[in-house]
């Protein structure tokens, strides 16, 4: 089971690596959109609609498998230990901003930068759970 929780876990973050990924080249494309540039190698991207979509679609894949993560935390390893208590803590506080950033943008169709920076944060926070539990288990 533990396998299993941790090959979860990488997709999870992978997916929502790819996320990032994906709202930085948003970021990149459509600031050089305001200022008027335009940059050889953002040529070949899609249009800011469809990365926007594709942008939101990896979000809510990346939740739905970061829910069942925290799930999954709480049936197989609930330990009395700081390091769990901890990493479910980050985990959840992602686990809610990502769920913010789906509900802003259903109900009121949020776009632009706060959906990037959101997914740029809650990403990082993820990431350094990640790193942190591996350091953590090498020591």
């Amino acid at each position: 089971m533990e396998l299993i929780h941790i090959v979860s876990s990488v997709l999870t973050l992978s997916v929502l690596l790819l996320a990032a990924l994906q709202a930085m080249l948003l970021f990149y494309r459509d600031r050089a959109l305001r200022r008027g540039h335009t940059l050889p190698y953002l040529a070949g991207l899609p249009d800011l609609e469809s990365m926007e979509k594709l942008l939101f679609r990896s979000i809510f894949f990346g939740f739905l498998l970061l829910t069942g993560i925290i799930i999954s935390s709480f049936y197989f390893f609930f330990q009395w230990r700081m390091s769990f208590f901890l990493k479910l803590s980050v985990s959840l506080l992602a686990w809610l901003l990502f769920a913010v950033l789906l509900w802003c943008r259903h109900q009121y169709g949020l776009r632009g930068r706060v959906p990037i920076i959101t997914t740029l944060l809650g990403t990082s926070m993820l990431l350094g759970i990640y790193i942190g539990s591996f350091v953590w288990s090498m020591s």
